[in-house]
């Protein structure tokens, strides 16, 4: 099937063939001879974008349970708890800097709702809150004061609830292609998980990081349809919003945190990855776990990948050559927290906020890809983020950040996967989306 995207904002037209681009010039008589006539709006061109961390468990949650990101304040989180109807109340991606740092505690949660049980998980997923009859239906275990549990322990607790994770899948992904996303890495999940989203709907690809289950991994073939099992997960340490990161300098409130994994074990993981023809992606935030993980995969032939990469020791910064095997994947939008009085200067100082995510620092010197973590899932607030951020180590323009998000350039001979928007990017609404030459969404009649 052969396609020309016409009436682009610039004038030139776009042939399509087999899901490659076969011409780009400009929209002349000769030039519109197709099978189908695709009429872009007079609106601006893009190419599509890749997200290289997410999680569309994430997405799905928030999809069929309580989407806490938008509760903007604290009455709004009252409200939104009072008003679900269900037997327990759950939700995902409260945050407390929206409202100014006041945490909701186990305390807080009783006076709300004492008599269903409540589990609402943080933003960051390192973390969740429950009241007193939560707490002892699923025998939490943490800060039982507090009604805090953090980690594997927020985990263990979710798989405990039942939610409609197939419909918050399709609606998920069906959020991910209006948002000009035909790529993404799914940085978690089990074998089940993977089953379900091979099963789904629009058809974009999909990289898979297995977070668990790797004694379950021959279960999976390398790919099914668009969905390819890329690599596995493990974890140096936290984040900065729980308090788990693992930050040389401590936390301000005086806490200091150890990392998760040691180099050694790190170093083992990569083999174990590479033996299975497969990448390992380690998430590390904190100084002290981006160390661990760089001393474990830099003498390792895989390209393996460090997650997050935000406060960066000095010494990387110095000397990138002994990034060179490494690829780090960031995220933009984490920069919401960074600014003069954020959560970042109230968790770990002004020093760390003022230095995190030095992306001007690192591009064009490692190799950076850039991801949402699904905080949310959407390039165009990490491009905002990069256009005016906290400091100028973080600062990018529009093309450069393009170029870490993009899915492939768009150039004759390449893959057709590209997005039309209403004004230029970052402020422009996403009217289409294109992959491989068949559009996934489309708002334009």
């Amino acid at each position: 099937m052969r396609k020309i995207f016409v009436n682009i904002a610039d004038g030139t037209a776009i042939k399509v063939e087999d899901g490659i681009i076969k011409k780009i010039g400009e929209e002349t008589s000769s030039f519109l001879k197709g099978d189908e006539i695709v009429d872009c709006g007079g609106n601006y061109l893009y190419e599509a974008f890749a997200d290289r961390h997410a999680h569309l468990s994430i997405l799905a949650l928030e999809f069929s349970t309580l989407n806490l990101s938008m509760a903007d304040s604290i009455e709004k989180l009252v409200d939104m708890i009072k008003n679900f109807d269900g037997n327990v109340v759950v939700g995902r991606g409260w945050d407390e800097s929206l409202w100014h740092g006041e945490m909701p505690d186990r305390k807080f949660l009783d006076s709300i709702e004492p008599n269903r049980p409540v589990f609402l998980i943080r933003v960051d997923g390192h973390m969740a809150v429950l009241n007193t009859k939560a707490w002892e239906i699923y025998r939490a275990d943490g800060d039982s004061s507090k009604g805090y549990v953090y980690e594997e322990e927020v985990g263990r607790i979710l798989s405990k609830i039942s939610v409609d994770r197939k419909n918050g899948l399709r609606k998920a992904l069906e959020f991910a292609v209006k948002e000009g996303i035909v790529e993404i890495h799914e940085m978690g999940g089990g074998v089940d998980w993977f089953w379900e989203i091979a099963q789904q709907k629009p058809k974009i690809d999909i990289r898979y990081y297995m977070h668990r289950e790797w004694d379950r991994m021959d279960e999976i073939p390398r790919k099914v349809g668009n969905i390819k099992l890329e690599g596995i997960k493990a974890f140096a340490d936290g984040s900065i919003g729980a308090k788990t990161a693992a930050v040389s300098t401590g936390y301000t409130d005086g806490k200091m945190v150890e990392v998760f994994m040691k180099r050694e074990k790190i170093r083992t993981l990569g083999k174990f990855a590479e033996d299975k023809g497969l990448k390992l992606a380690v998430h590390a935030i904190g100084d002290l776990a981006i160390k661990e993980a760089v001393e474990g995969l830099k003498d390792l032939n895989g390209n393996h990948r460090i997650e997050h990469f935000e406060l960066v020791p000095q010494e990387y910064l110095e000397n990138p050559e002994i990034l060179q095997k490494i690829t780090v994947c960031m995220q933009p939008n984490f920069l919401r927290w960074a600014f003069p009085g954020g959560l970042y200067e109230r968790n770990i100082g002004k020093f760390w906020a003022e230095r995190c995510n030095p992306f001007a620092l690192l591009t064009g010197k490692v190799k950076m890809i850039f991801g949402s973590d699904s905080m949310p899932i959407s390039p165009r607030f990490g491009l905002k983020m990069l256009l005016n951020p906290p400091s100028n180590v973080q600062k990018l323009d529009i093309n450069t950040a393009m170029k870490h998000y993009r899915r492939c350039k768009i150039a004759e001979g390449n893959e057709a996967s590209f997005i039309l928007v209403d004004k230029p990017l970052p402020e422009g609404n996403i009217m289409m989306t294109v992959f491989k030459g068949n559009i996934v969404f489309q708002e334009i009649v």
